[in-house]
Formats: C-alpha cells, sequence, structure tokens
C-alpha cells in the first residue's frame, strides 16, 4: 500500500525533474554543439605564460618568442589567451619590447561578436617604428566567453603573441 505510493510519488517527482532536467541539459548541449569544435579545451592549447602580458617589458637577459624550438613549447594551431593574462589579444598597437619580447603580436581589426563566429584577422607586430610589421593572418573564433586563434610559429626569435593584460 503506502510504500508503493510512496515509490511512486518519488518516481513521478524524479520523472518530471529529470525530464525539466533533460530538457534543460539537452537545450544546454544543443548550445555547446553548435560551438565550433575548436572552442572545446580537448582542440586547443591554453597560454598562460606572464610575459605575454601588454604590461610586461622583456629583460635583456629573457627575451620570449613563439618559434617552434621554444623551451616554454609553443605549439602552431589553436590558443586561447587564459584570463589570468588578459584573456584575448590587444586590438591595438602594442609597444615594442613587450609582451615579453622585441616585436609584440597584436590583433589588427576586431574580435567576432557572435557567438560560433570565425573570422579572419591579421596579427601585426610591433618593431622599431612600424607598428604593423610582418603581418601574418590568423582565424579568430567567439566561443561565447572567450576567443581561440590560430596561431603560426613566428619566423624567428624576436616576436611573440601579446596578451592584453
Amino acid at each position: 500500500g503506502k510504500g508503493e505510493i510512496g515509490l511512486q510519488g518519488e518516481k513521478g517527482m524524479k520523472g518530471e525533474r529529470g525530464m525539466k532536467g533533460s530538457k534543460g541539459d539537452k537545450q544546454d548541449f544543443s548550445e555547446l554543439a553548435d560551438l565550433p569544435k575548436e572552442c572545446f579545451s580537448w582542440y586547443h592549447h591554453v597560454l598562460t605564460e606572464t610575459w605575454r602580458k601588454m604590461s610586461e617589458h622583456h629583460s635583456k637577459t629573457k627575451v620570449h618568442c613563439d618559434t617552434s624550438s621554444q623551451p616554454h613549447g609553443f605549439q602552431a594551431g589553436w590558443h586561447l589567451f587564459s584570463r589570468t593574462i588578459g584573456g584575448a589579444m590587444p586590438e591595438t598597437c602594442t609597444a615594442k619590447n613587450y609582451c615579453g619580447t622585441y616585436a609584440s603580436g597584436w590583433l589588427k581589426g576586431s574580435h567576432p561578436t557572435l557567438t560560433g563566429e570565425r573570422v579572419s584577422r591579421t596579427v601585426c607586430f610591433s618593431h622599431r617604428d612600424n607598428c604593423c610589421h610582418f603581418p601574418t593572418d590568423i582565424e579568430v573564433i567567439n566561443c561565447e566567453n572567450y576567443y581561440v586563434y590560430n596561431l603560426p610559429y613566428t619566423p624567428n626569435c624576436t616576436r611573440a603573441y601579446c596578451a592584453q593584460g
């Protein structure tokens, strides 16, 4: 008697919550599914080096760069800039000799505004008296709460990608 009613009541409550939860989960999942694969953590590298910040002047003894042979392990491909270093590339010319290198890389043009939007942009490197030296083509994706960037290796050790921190 009472045991069965209790079980049915609990089942009914769980079923209702499960259905609502499932619907919500399904909706959330479909929103995630709409994001490009590059937005997911298994597809991009996270850049966390504090020397990448716009505010970090390079020291004469330690100039960083993003070539294929660097000890910090930069890999060409998709990257996310950690929030701890600013979360994104700057959209304005950076000062030369900052971001831990001689020629600091910044994003020429704006970040994509729509979730899931992919745009082609140019990274410029501030070097000597030229704000857009060594222009390099990249892609940027808006992943709703952050951006990911498809960054190639830099050809020599005077250039590195900058974070807006």
